[in-house]
This record gives C-alpha cells, structure tokens and sequence, in this order.
C-alpha cells in the first residue's frame, strides 16, 4: 500500500480543510494534530494552530543526512557558530527583532570547528555599519598561525577574499542598511583547525575604528546537496538556525524519499550508528584508507547529492584478460556474533551489476548481486539478507546485512562490477564499469541513513522524540491515538515483552512502570513477523490486541497505517482501514498524566502523522484513522 494517497485524500491543497475537523474519525474531532507529511506542515491542541516546537520534545544532537524535495542528500538544518555572546545585544535585527549585536572598535569571536582535509562550510551573517564603513571578517588557521581577514565595505556593497580558502563571495543589499554576506571556505590543504570567526574593527588594515552591527552568524556543511531549509525561519532567513552558546542541530522535518521524491515527513532514527567506513566521501583521493586492484577510479558523476563530479566511475584497468576489479577496506575491532550492514550507493554504467563482497569471516564469506537495471536484488549469499533501494536519478542504494561469525573481529569489505549475477569477474577491457557513491559499513541489521566520513569514522547520534506533557490529552477512561509513517526494519526475533519498551518497532508508549503502560508496534517473536500488537497493562495486568502475523514484510519504506483505542474497558486496533476483533478484558485504565507520550522509541524510517483523541473514537474511529 503506497503511503502518499493516503496523505493526500484527507488534505485540500495541502493544508487541514477546517484545521481539527479534516483529521476527526467517526464524526469525533482530535485534540491533537502533528501532520509532519502535509505539504505544508499541520500541527495543532485543542482547536488551536501550534507549532512542532510547542508541541514536541525532541533531541536532535549532532549532523544527519535526509533527501530534499528535489530528490538530492543534504543535511539536517544546523548552525556550527555560537553567536558573538561577548558582543552587546539588544539591538534592532534585519528580522523587525532586538538580537543584533554592536561591535565597537572591538573583536567578535565564535566557537571553532574541527578541520578535517576536504572540509566544506558556508559562511553567513547579516551586517550594517554604524560608525565604521569597513569591517573585518576572518578565520584563525591554527596550522600557520594565520588569520585571514576579508574585508567588507558598506558604501560600495563589496567583499574583498583573501588567502585560498575562501571562494565565491555574495552580497546582498536587503534594505534598511542591512547586508547579508556570504562566502564558501574549503579546508584545501595543510593540518589546521579551522579556528575560530572574528569579526572586527580594529586593528587589520582597511577596517575602520568604529561601529558595526552584526546578526545571524552561521556556519553550515556546504558539501552534500547543502542544507535543508529551516523550516521555521521567515522569508530571506531560511538558512538561519538561531543559536547562543553552542551549535545548534535540527530535526529532519520534510525529508523525502523515493525516485521521484515523495514527502514522508520527519525522518527519524531512535538508535544511533556509525559508518565504519573512514573514507566514503572520495574514494579516488582517500589514500591508504581503501586498496583496491584492476581498476581505475574517476570522481566524474553527479551524485545523489545533486552534485556535479561527486560519484565515482570504477572501470577495470583494461590489462586484459579477466578479472575483478574493485575497492576495498579492512574493518577491524568488529563484535563477534554481531549482525552488521553494508550498503553503497550504485548506478549502472557500462554494466549493470553491481555485487558486495565479505572476506575473511567464515560465518558471511560471500558475494551478494544487485541488477542496476532493475532495481532488484539478484545472487544473495546464503548467509546475506539483501535490500535495493531506489533512490532517483539511476542510483540505488545496495545492502546486505549478516553476522560476523564466533571467533573474527577482522574482515574485509568490497564494492565492484559485475557483468551477469554470480560471476564476480568481468572482461578487462575498459569496458566494465559502474558508478559508485557513499559506501557505508554499520553494526546493526537495516542500512541506516548515509553518514559522509572523511579520513575517519563518522558516529549520527540517536534521536528521540515525544508530546509536551501540556499537549498530551488525558483521560483515564478512554483515549485513541493514530500513527502512519514509513518504517525500515528486519525481523530480528524481537518481541512485544511483558513490560513493554521492545520490539521490531514501537509506534508509541507511554511508561510510567514496567507494570503501567501502554503502547503498540512490531512484533518479531518466533513466528510472528511483523506482527502489529496493541498492548497496555495496569495493577500488574497486561491487555494485549494481536494483528495478523506477517502483516508487514520487512524491508524498506514499509508503509505503516496504524490507529488503537484504549480504555477502562476494551483495547482495539486497525491496521489499513481495517479494525481488528478487540479485547474487552481490561477493567481499569491508569492516569498516565505524569510522564511524557513517546512517539517513535523504536524506530527508523518516517513519522508522517500523530492523531490523539483523549476519548474513545471506537472501532469505526480506529478503522477511519487508520486508512
């Protein structure tokens, strides 16, 4: 069943119709709405708009990937730049605010990113002179002691580069004697950290001893596909994410998926992982981080970023004969009897087979092929569980998952050609070859999103996400609750446990003891794969409603449409438009008011719609709410 129908049958324009009453399920309006997959987003209590900052708690802690409506990988909106704290505030911002900053004659410095070779930032702010008609802006480079100042001038609206570094200057004249500066900085060279931002007016040649006003500084990653938008930023500010003593990382809101992107909403990931993987970024300059053989390697393809020159034609090395022409990397310090996942981005070129290879772990030596033609997965090696996804412009994103085995800690990975499945070698005649991008190496049994590594491993942070306890509605008789989304998982044998808080996948919960709870997901248990369960238990007893085993397959993207209803009474759930038997053995429902809703606490895929209801919307609300 395909997600996006759904989303947008119960919308017009993209928008709720009449606000609450466009999401009311058997005549029975909710008191909350988080309608993450609308074309525009929709988030509501109590009859009134809100906001996803009032209404959620989430954490968002590092640097994430996510596709943009254009079908291209960028990052998570973010900010790398602390503002200039040590600079007076309260000053009339380019926003109709007060937090401009006023530099006198003085030096504004913010925080320092960590340089790495090949490192790519945007820099940002909005200036206007006071005093002054001249401000220095530059970068403390820690490898020569260096700090290269450019030179800005209000009355002729031009900024001056120095040094190699920085590129492509903008300025733009945005009225009441605001500009807003812009100017890309590459870490090209040298081992240096790219040190802190000063902006000043003292003491660097052409600057003038006075006055200037500063706003908005920001530093964001400039490879990729760039940024996601902010989405809650005005007009003109959309690259701005306000922040005060420390980076600032936001949550993935309007992610995408799909070859011709479709909305799936908040993309979100409740565990974390790490590309072991220390050079995905380029694989033609990573040096000794990959070795490889019967190949040429040419950074020369558009990327699913959307970036010119940043995928990788492999081609053999026309020697002669055959071959198997590939690139490698030995991944040591791994777990034992642990499942780990492989995937890289491919695209067909001259051939259009691609395979991955694991060696040197006699639990999952093998080769797995995928059809780049196709998109479907070929040959799998009996110890490989394999996935293709398609993700637009050609390329498809390539995984196996298999455990290492009880004794290896050390083994060795490989992405090459292939000119048929199941035979790993290939004429070498310049005539085999295939595009590549973003390889990835990850504990954990599903591909994760791409994390980008650059000479070392790379750690996305977990997420979590729930309701303000202020917006959550309360009712200890009865309440319904709706959840739709995208979920990627395997059925790893994990069970809806007696104390709740397991799973394959849990859609929500809320825990206020191991003996107190309720809550619904995936259940993997024995047999039961992918088996939907609605659960809630109180004074030690615990209600279950089982779905259909095998409801939903594991994969990619599997589409979720699920909605429950608890009460003092009964416990019920709908799968699809479909309300299940019901079970009408609970005799009391317990105030859950004290503690948070938790949305998504085991999860990896997208959150497209939340609906609560603090009453009993009944078997036909549930069967409503769930299609």
């Amino acid at each position: 069943m395909s997600l996006v129908p759904y989303i947008r049958r119960r919308r017009i324009g993209g928008v709720a119709a009449s606000a609450f009453a466009a999401y009311a399920a058997n005549s029975i309006t909710p008191e909350l709405v988080a309608d993450f997959a609308a074309a525009t987003e929709f988030y509501g209590y109590d009859s009134a708009a809100s906001t996803f900052d009032a209404m959620m708690t989430v954490s968002t802690t590092g640097l994430e990937t996510m596709v943009d409506s254009a079908g291209n990988l960028v990052w998570n909106p973010h900010n790398l730049s602390r503002d200039f704290t040590t600079l007076t505030g309260g000053e009339a911002d380019p926003e109709g605010g007060t937090s401009a900053r006023l530099l006198d004659g003085e030096s504004g410095t913010t925080n320092n990113i960590t340089y790495f070779l090949g490192l790519k930032l945007k820099v940002m702010l909005w200036v206007k002179a006071g005093t002054a008609d001249a401000i220095a802006i530059g970068q403390a480079r820690s490898d020569a002691g260096i700090n290269e100042y450019h030179l800005f001038t209000a009355s002729t609206g031009v900024l001056s580069l120095v040094g190699t570094h920085a590129s492509n200057p903008v300025v733009a004249d945005i009225g009441g004697g605001w500009f807003k500066l812009s100017y890309d900085w590459e870490a090209i060279s040298g081992n240096q950290t790219f040190g802190n931002m000063i902006v000043r007016t003292d003491g660097v040649v052409g600057s003038d001893n006075g006055t200037y006003y500063l706003y908005g500084m920001h530093q964001i990653r400039n490879d990729l596909g760039g940024m996601a938008d902010n989405p809650d930023a005005a007009a003109g500010f959309e690259t701005y994410v306000t922040t005060t003593s420390a980076a600032v990382y936001l949550p993935r809101r309007n992610a995408y998926y799909g070859p011709a992107p479709a909305k799936g909403g908040l993309r979100f990931e409740s565990s974390a992982a790490t590309n072991l993987i220390t050079s995905s970024s380029n694989l033609v300059t990573a040096g000794t981080d990959w070795s490889a053989g019967l190949e040429v390697l040419t950074q020369d393809e558009t990327g699913p970023d959307g970036v010119a020159n940043s995928a990788t034609t492999l081609t053999d090395d026309n020697s002669g004969g055959t071959g198997a022409p590939n690139i490698q990397q030995v991944l040591a310090g791994l777990s034992t009897s642990t499942a780990y996942t492989a995937s890289f981005y491919a695209k067909a070129d001259q051939l259009n087979f691609a395979q991955i290879r694991v060696s040197n772990s006699s639990a999952s030596d093998g080769r797995t092929y995928f059809n780049l033609s196709t998109g479907a997965v070929a040959t799998t090696d009996a110890d490989h569980t394999a996935t293709i996804e398609d993700v637009g412009g050609g390329f498809y994103r390539c995984a196996i998952t298999f455990l290492t085995d009880v004794a290896d800690t050390t083994l060795t990975i490989s992405f090459s050609p292939a000119e048929v499945s199941g035979t790993s070698t290939v004429d070498l005649d310049s005539t085999s070859s295939i595009i590549m991008y973003g390889p990835q190496f990850e504990a954990g049994s599903v591909p994760s999103s791409y994390m980008p590594t650059n000479g070392a491993s790379v750690t996305r942070p977990l997420e979590t996400l729930s309701l303000v306890s202020s917006k959550t509605p309360v009712n200890t008789t009865a309440f319904s609750i709706s959840f739709s989304g995208l979920l990627t998982y395997a059925d790893t044998n994990q069970g809806l446990g007696n104390s709740g808080g397991v799973g394959e996948a849990l859609f929500y919960e809320q825990h206020v003891s191991a003996s107190s709870y309720f809550e619904a997901g995936v259940s993997g248990n024995g047999s039961a794969t992918g088996n939907p369960v609605f659960a809630q238990e109180s004074s030690a007893t615990r209600d279950i409603m089982i779905g259909d085993f095998d409801q939903w397959s594991p994969g990619i993207n599997v589409p979720m449409n699920v909605a429950a209803r608890h009460t003092s009474t009964a416990i019920n759930g709908a799968i699809d438009g479909t309300a299940l038997a019901g079970n009408l053995t609970p005799v009391i429902l317990d105030d859950y008011s004290s503690v948070p809703l938790g949305i998504a606490t085991i999860y990896n895929g997208f959150i497209s719609e939340v609906i609560v209801w603090g009453a009993d919307i009944g078997d036909t609300g549930i069967a409503e709410a769930s299609t």
